[in-house]
This record gives structure tokens, sequence and C-alpha cells, in this order.
């Protein structure tokens, strides 16, 4: 069953009412809020917060066995289109940038996150979804914007990756 990640109980509730799937709480909501929700609406699917040890998200698993350096060869790929026209210094700089929020990905254990961000962006290309420019700190990312999940060059616009990054 899809995991459905909300950032309020109200879009919760109107998501478990309207059949929306196995929902997930952000960490911006209060335990309390949850303990509340659990108890006062009937379900079979409690809420609860994000784990993000629980990696059983459903895809398939030719992108659960990505690794980091199959991940990385695809961000290298990709990311030769973007600086094929710009100079040896802004190329340097850019690669310095990627590497920088790579290690960061690994540093947080964030695989499965690449993971996911990897399939989602195969499955649009593949079923020619379109989808937005971008939101809220994942348009801090570089790394995000090479793989394509959103249209925010953060190396060109000077956004600091410490907003994405940020606990």
């Amino acid at each position: 069953m899809m995991k459905i990640l909300c950032d309020t109980i109200e879009e919760a509730i109107h998501l478990q009412s309207n059949g929306g799937g196995n929902v997930v709480l952000s960490n911006k909501v209060d335990e309390k809020d949850i303990i509340e929700y659990n108890r006062l609406v009937p379900s079979t699917e409690k809420l609860r917060k994000y784990d993000p040890s629980d990696k059983k998200w459903n895809i398939p698993d030719e992108f659960k066995t990505l690794t980091y350096e199959d991940i990385l060869f695809i961000i290298a790929e990709k990311h030769s289109s973007i600086v094929a026209d710009v100079s040896e210094f802004e190329r340097e700089m850019r690669n310095k940038r990627l590497e920088i929020e790579f290690i960061k990905f690994v540093e947080l254990d964030l695989l499965f996150l690449l993971q996911l961000i990897v399939y989602i962006i195969y499955e649009f290309e593949r079923r020619e979804i379109c989808w937005g420019v971008g939101r809220g700190s994942s348009v801090a990312s570089y790394t995000l914007y090479v793989l394509g999940i959103h249209d925010i060059d953060s190396y060109k616009y000077r956004l600091d990756m410490s907003d994405f990054f940020k606990k």
C-alpha cells in the first residue's frame, strides 16, 4: 500500500476519510496530536510519525537495489549535460557542490530517498507526466536538481544546501 506523508493532522484526516492509503505524518506534527487522532478516529491503520529508518517503499526491486555507486553514476551522466557549456571553473565548482551534497546524503543514510527519487523520475519520464517546478526546501539541493526532481538550479541561485539537509 502506498505511503502518503502528511504535514498536518487535518490533511491526514482528509486523506484517510477518502481512502488515502497508508498515511504517515511528518516530523512537523506533535506526538500528542497523533495520540489524540488515534484515540478519536477508528482506523485499522493508525497514524504514526515518519521514521527515516522505515525503508519499505513500494518500488520495483531494480530501484531498491541501486547502490550509492549506481546513483552516483546516474547523477554524473545527467550532470555532464548540465555542465557541457560552462567554464572549467564553474564545472569544478558545480562538481564540488555535488560531491559535498552526495557525502551528506551518505552521512544521513538517505540511499532509500535517492532510490525513490530515481524511480519517480524514471516513471514520470516513461509515462510523459508533467511535474512541478519545485517546492520548499528541496529546491536548495543541487543533487535533486541534477536528478530532475525540480527545475531550480540551486548552484546558479546560490541557495544554501543546509536548507534541504536541516533536521
